[in-house]
């Protein structure tokens, strides 16, 4: 019997991200302060995380609450509960079944959007003076012409469920900070990180890059 070939994978540099000391090492000269509340695993992304969650605050809080009051002690509470947030969001993250997202959710998602790209590109050559984008929203359109729902109050709602779970029970049962923190994560992670996700430039050069450089050779 005639032995199988052994397949060899090259082996490959693992890549470190450089970004984060950089980051800190800004923060640090800016003098801003440690967190106390362990949100991850990793030190230095803690760092980062609470510098995200203080340029919340500072953008969307602090224009308007310190024209009613100069005591801080509302936006430190805020503070300090969307770090309780995001380290309950991490605990569950790690405790999330990856493999089947990444062998047959994800693979469907980036299939369906190549179709679609296919499809818009099929309409350009009908329609030459038509812009690319549009005519891709067009198309997606036509495809998800079943889903029917206001994007904001859709976010509001996913929300809510979502703060209901990972927020401590006695910060969730006042309306007022339930209320603020929704419509932070709402307008200030959901909505730009839609924005940016749905963009087909973005999409395509992700892909792309995917491809290019995350793909395994065989020897």
């Amino acid at each position: 019997m005639n032995e199988q070939p052994v397949v060899h994978f090259r082996k490959r540099d693992l890549l470190f991200s450089k970004g984060i000391p950089k980051v800190t090492a800004i923060m640090d000269a800016e003098g801003v302060t440690r967190p106390n509340i362990r949100v991850s695993p990793h030190q230095d992304l803690d760092y980062v995380l609470n510098q995200i969650v203080s340029y919340i605050i500072r953008d969307y809080i602090t224009p308007w609450y310190n024209s009613l009051t100069p005591d801080d002690s509302f936006p430190m509470e805020l503070h300090k509960l969307l770090l309780r947030v995001v380290a309950n969001v991490v605990r569950r993250v790690s405790d999330v079944d990856w493999v089947p997202f990444f062998t047959e959710t994800l693979p469907s998602f980036m299939s369906a959007h190549v179709r679609v790209y296919r499809n818009m590109l099929d309409r350009k050559a009908a329609y030459p003076d038509r812009d690319y984008a549009k005519l891709f929203f067009d198309v997606e359109a036509e495809t998800e012409k079943s889903v029917c729902h206001e994007e904001i109050y859709h976010l509001r709602l996913l929300s809510d469920m979502f703060l209901f779970f990972v927020t401590p029970a006695e910060e969730y049962g006042v309306p007022g900070i339930r209320y603020i923190t929704r419509e932070l994560l709402v307008n200030s992670v959901l909505m730009p990180m839609i924005n940016l996700l749905s963009d087909p430039d973005f999409v395509n050069r992700t892909i792309a890059w995917f491809v290019s450089t995350l793909s395994y050779a065989f020897c």
